[in-house]
């Protein structure tokens, strides 16, 4: 570790600070659930989770799992106060993430009324996939995002032996961060030329991401910007399709 990252960050990678977060919003969410009603603890915890899960959300937007949608669910259950649920819930999706199973399980990385449900989640055919992401690199609306989800899923099949969901970034600068950070990722499609600058990098990623903030790119069109991201793509991870 170079002396520079060990005075901005006590973790050495992302993978250790998102172990660590989500660690702590289990032990958070699990001492809510016990909290009285009303009480001293109960406000302390709350508000303990609730910056956890926006201090997550800083790098879940770049991995399909556990990803922005479920800690919008979590930050739903903690509004209506469903601290037992919440704490159940954090806890096994704690564990899937460090114990790598969600990817070989896709249906939880698809399953939208997850706290609705009180079974651990399994495959619906009853065999293990491997599973892989595809970047998707475009300027696109959430609506537009989710209609692209949609009609992925559609096209699947279930008699596949590996299964993919996507990740979806809106900048060049995003993109890379993804590349960088989320090591599960196997394909990049890039639709259109996207803007160069990110609206997402926030403090708690920053010393992590040195040679991205150090790269100028700004004054390239964005019709630039996606053969340039192709060719980095091509040198910094040429397994990639």
């Amino acid at each position: 570790m170079s002396k520079n990252k060990a005075s901005n960050t006590k973790f050495y990678n992302i993978g250790q600070f998102r172990v660590h977060y989500w660690n702590n919003l289990k032990q958070e969410t699990a001492e809510l659930a016990r909290c009285q009603r009303g009480s001293k603890k109960e406000k302390k915890h709350s508000d303990n989770a609730r910056q956890l899960l926006d201090d997550l959300s800083a790098v879940e937007h770049f991995f399909s799992f556990p990803g922005v949608h479920r800690l919008e669910i979590f930050r739903g259950a903690l509004k209506k106060s469903e601290y037992m649920s919440l704490s159940n819930h954090v806890a096994e999706t704690t564990r899937q993430l460090v114990s790598d199973s969600y990817r070989s399980h896709p249906d939880i990385l698809e399953d939208d009324h997850y706290l609705d449900e009180n079974e651990d989640r399994e495959p619906r055919d009853g065999n293990s996939k491997n599973d892989f992401e595809v970047l998707f690199v475009e300027e696109m609306s959430e609506e537009e995002e989710k209609t692209l989800r949609t009609k992925l899923k559609e096209l699947r099949n279930p008699a596949e032996k590996f299964s993919y969901n996507i990740v979806v970034q809106r900048s060049f600068q995003d993109a890379i961060i993804a590349l960088q950070f989320n090591h599960n990722i196997q394909a990049v499609v890039i639709r259109y030329a996207p803007p160069f600058r990110s609206q997402r990098i926030n403090g708690l990623i920053k010393p992590y991401i040195d040679n991205v903030l150090n790269l100028d790119l700004s004054t390239r069109t964005d019709q630039e910007l996606g053969p340039l991201l192709g060719l980095w793509i091509k040198q910094f991870r040429p397994e990639l399709d």
